[in-house]
């Protein structure tokens, strides 16, 4: 029996609409992401929460009066004043943050065909490359829990490889990021189909 011919490949979406659907589905995910990892967080997760908060604040304080002509380094006082138990929280927020993530982006790319909120706003689909379709739940699963790795984990090597993987479609004629090689997906536009 011969085998059917490969799907002809959507449009791949441009690399703007994906972008402003990635903000569209981030920006909601990170104030629930920061909430939850407030609510699971232990007592020294919490501390260290407190402290980098006052840092922040000192160093924001520092940056504005020196703005002002007061003098005041805001480099200085960010270097000199660091606090030593932000890490506990960095940490917790990440991994929260990572799983936050992986779960509602794969959740709705499983349910919705594809789609996640942002991407039905501008009209964008994730599809399988193999068969034309919308991906498998895992496939959306894990495409997912890489974006949500690559966003919110605390590592420079990590975070350093999430960005070259978002600049990716810029390089590619099919528009395709590392989690969408990985995951043998596209994000393709959507508009065609109406």
């Amino acid at each position: 029996m011969a085998e059917s011919p490969p799907p002809i490949p959507a449009r791949p979406a441009g690399f703007g609409w994906r972008t402003l659907a990635f903000l569209l589905d981030i920006l909601p995910l990170t104030l629930l992401a920061q909430h939850l990892a407030g609510v699971t967080a232990g007592a020294e997760a919490l501390r260290g929460r407190a402290d980098l908060e006052s840092w922040l604040d000192r160093v924001l304080r520092a940056y504005a009066e020196g703005l002002a002509g007061a003098g005041l380094d805001p480099v200085k006082v960010a270097l000199g004043a660091a606090p030593a138990t932000g890490g506990d929280w960095v940490v917790h927020a990440g991994f929260v943050g990572a799983a936050t993530f992986a779960l509602a982006l794969g959740l709705q790319e499983a349910a919705f065909g594809g789609r996640t909120l942002g991407k039905a706003v501008v009209s964008l689909r994730v599809v399988d490359v193999r068969t034309g379709r919308p991906p498998s739940a895992a496939g959306c699963l894990l495409r997912s829990a890489w974006k949500g790795m690559f966003l919110c984990l605390p590592s420079i090597l990590v975070n350093l490889v999430g960005l070259i993987s978002f600049h990716l479609p810029l390089f590619r004629r099919d528009g395709r990021a590392l989690h969408d090689l990985a995951t043998f997906t596209q994000v393709v536009d959507g508009r065609e189909e109406r």
